[in-house]
């Protein structure tokens, strides 16, 4: 009897220290949403409407499973063409909306040694998410250029219906993977 009890003490206290498929503490490194929850639309959020003057356009799309976000980036410098990066490293505060993520794309073409290539950029996103705004500071970095400066510069990405319309609702992360690589296969990064 004692030897049962301390096996099932011992099973309540991993199943306990376990959410969402997250080990609670230590220094476990994050995982993707299980693909059975439900996803939900948390929305598009953009600072390209017309008039606004900022470094380079974009518009973030967040989905949630549970208090997981995730989700795809989409900028450029040009209006002609919204290359695309999956949300990378994604940390999420549900209580305080504390939130940061990465995404690599491919925003430009470079020319190195006579030879236009895809430049490799990468997004650095620190801020808070509230209903109707995702604030905070978006660092770029052009991994390809030696040296390159990191530009850092204030966004407010405040939400859009219009943009949130026009995705359509995976129904589980599974489906968003896949729909992921579609967008990403012709918009993605190229590194």
């Amino acid at each position: 009897m004692g030897r049962f009890w301390k096996s099932g003490l011992l099973l309540a206290f991993a199943v306990a220290t376990v959410q969402d498929g997250k080990a609670v503490g230590g220094n476990n490194p994050p995982q993707a949403p299980s693909p059975t929850p439900e996803v939900v639309i948390v929305g598009s959020f953009a600072n390209n409407d017309p008039g606004t003057d900022v470094q380079v356009p974009c518009i973030v799309e967040l989905y949630r499973t549970g208090s997981r976000l995730f989700g795809l980036l989409y900028a450029a410098v040009t209006d002609v063409d919204m290359p695309a990066g999956l949300l990378d490293d994604v940390r999420y505060d549900s209580r305080t909306g504390e939130v940061s993520f990465r995404a690599k794309l491919s925003i430009g073409v470079i020319v190195m040694n006579n030879k236009p290539i895809p430049s490799e950029d990468l997004a650095e996103f620190r801020g808070k998410l509230a209903r109707t705004s995702l604030s905070g500071t978006m660092t770029w970095t052009d991994h390809r250029v030696p040296g390159s400066p990191r530009r850092r510069e204030g966004v407010v990405l405040k939400y859009s219906a219009w943009f949130t319309d026009q995705i359509t609702n995976p129904k589980t992360y599974v489906e968003f993977q896949r729909r992921s690589e579609i967008v990403l296969k012709g918009r993605g990064p190229k590194w």
